[in-house]
């Protein structure tokens, strides 16, 4: 999934029931995190221990996996 927070701050919701081992990659395309923040929200599923994940600097990326119980980083 690449982002694009250049129009502000916004947040992405998981789906709800993903299938063990779901995997999905979040790329800040534009490098625009560091000024406005892209947020992960687990949709009921925690994502490394945390209800959302918030991708604070340009070009970050996350791989995640989900184990069947939350979402963790590959």
């Amino acid at each position: 999934i690449y982002v694009d927070s250049s129009g502000g701050a916004f947040t992405i919701t998981l789906e709800a029931s993903p299938a063990t081992n779901r995997e999905l990659e979040i790329i800040d395309s534009v490098g625009n995190c560091g000024t406005d923040t892209v947020t992960v929200a687990g949709n009921g599923n925690n994502i490394i221990g945390l209800a959302t994940y918030s991708m604070t600097q340009n070009y970050e990326s996350i791989r995640l996996i989900f184990n069947g119980t939350q979402w963790n980083l590959i």
